[in-house]
This record gives structure tokens, sequence and C-alpha cells, in this order.
């Protein structure tokens, strides 16, 4: 109420009597709602790596929850789309600015990239930003052409590699194949093997990031050019117990892009 008496007016009456401050929504009801929309929805933590996504969000790109959180975001983010995008995100870091509205092209599973808009806001107290977004395909835009990108687990006490199917193609390597790192650091050009050998060991030693470009040389001897991102997890004595990652293969320019989808 007013000093009048009068009912505010966000307290009026609604058109059928209701009034139009309703209180906030069940969470389970949120909970639905984040499960069944098709709207694209996601949580980031500030350091670019995603800690939610919902449903809508993992069918479209069709990432396991494990890949998405094992690179920070911009790893998946076109590279000609990049720079705008961290940019803007920056300011939303610093407080510079209240929200971000943004198209770019995320790369799916597959390889392919799709032209996607996002409405971004930072949750500053939680150092979160929350990203609602929306698949543009099919909206006259033409996609980028498709990369051969893999994922790959490396579990540390074992020093057992285990890689995806993409990225044993990229090394001319079976699938089955058993590896470990020694393996793979034979596989790295030998201009480029120490520099990859250090940083590894930096980012078991740090717990930071491991982000590397280098060449491989294949079984053929083939020399190809790849892109690595991954993460470290510690056990409870903070020990690093595996890290997860991604790998791109940059060696070929991306081809034609095809014609929109209808």
């Amino acid at each position: 109420m007013s000093e009048t008496g009068e009912p505010h007016e966000s307290e009026q009456p609604g058109e059928h009597g209701h009034r139009a401050v309703d209180p906030p929504p069940d969470p389970q009801v949120l909970t639905r709602l984040w499960q069944v929309t098709s709207t694209l929805m996601c949580v980031q933590h500030f350091d670019g790596y995603l800690e939610y996504s919902n449903p809508a969000y993992d069918r479209l790109f069709g990432w396991s929850v494990d890949e998405l959180r094992s690179a920070p975001f911009w790893e998946f983010v076109h590279p000609d789309d990049r720079h705008p995008l961290v940019e803007g995100r920056q300011r939303l870091l610093d407080g510079r600015s209240d929200s971000l509205v943004h198209e770019a092209r995320l790369l799916s599973r597959d390889g392919s990239y799709r032209w996607t808009q996002w409405n971004i806001e930072a949750l500053g107290d939680r150092e979160l930003l929350l990203a609602v977004g929306f698949d543009l395909t099919g909206t006259g835009r033409r996609r980028a052409g498709r990369v051969l990108v893999g994922s790959w687990v490396w579990d540390v006490p074992t020093d057992t590699l285990t890689w995806s199917d993409e990225v044993l193609a990229m090394f001319g390597r079976p699938r089955g194949s058993e590896l470990t790192v020694d393996r793979l650091l034979e596989a790295v050009h030998p201009e480029d093997r120490s520099r990859v050998d250090r940083a590894l060991r930096w980012c078991l030693a740090s717990g930071d990031p491991f982000t590397e470009a280098f060449r491989i040389v294949r079984p053929d001897g083939e020399v190809r050019t790849l892109h690595t991102a991954g993460r470290v997890t510690l056990g409870t004595n903070g020990d690093p117990v595996r890290m997860r990652g991604l790998t791109r293969d940059l060696s070929d320019a991306p081809g034609p892009a095809p014609d929109p989808e209808p």
C-alpha cells in the first residue's frame, strides 16, 4: 500500500483480478523448464569453463558434459568470432557492461560450426556468467567449414591415454590402440617435442590448463599440425589424477561452406 492507502501500481489487480506481482516460480517448475525448453542455456565460471548446460545445449552441439568441461569456452568458438566475444565477455567481468548480446559460430562434436546468438549476463557475487542462446541455423547464414576434432583422457597414475576415434585418426593409429604419454611424445615432431613435454609437466605440477599447438609425424611420414587444450583434475591430496581435453587438426584450411539449410 502507498501512504494514501491505495495499492502500489505493482499491486494493482490484473485483468482477471490477479495481482501483477506473482511469487517466485516453484524450483521444480524452473528445473522442468530447464529440461524441456528448446532454448540453449548454460552457466560459465569467470575462468571460462562450463559449470552447467541444459539438455537443448547438449543435444544441439553433441558434446558430452565431460568434454564440454575439459576446455574453456573460447576453444569452441570459431577463430573469426573469438576476439569480439572475448572482448565483450571481459567487459562483463570488469563490470563495464550489464549484458552482452553476441552472435558466434560454435563448434559441434561432429566438427561443424553452428551459428548461434547469445544473451549473457554476469552474476558477479558468484563469479558466474548466465547465457541464453538460440540456434540460427536456417536463417540464411552459411556454416563454416568442418574440422576434425576429438577428445582424450589421460589417467595420470597409470599413464594411460584414451583417445577418441577422431584423435586416433589424426595420429594415424588404429582404433583401440593403447597409448602412453611417452608414445604420444614420440609422435610429436622432434622440433616441438621438448616444448610439449615441458608444458605437460608444468600443467601437472601447477594445475594450470594445457594449451599447445604442435606438429606430429604420422607413421606414414605425413606431418600434421594439431591444437590441444586440456584441464587437470586433482585428487583429494592435491595430486593430479586425470587430464581431459580436446584436440583439433589445424592442417587443412576449412573447406567451402555448404548452402544454408532450408
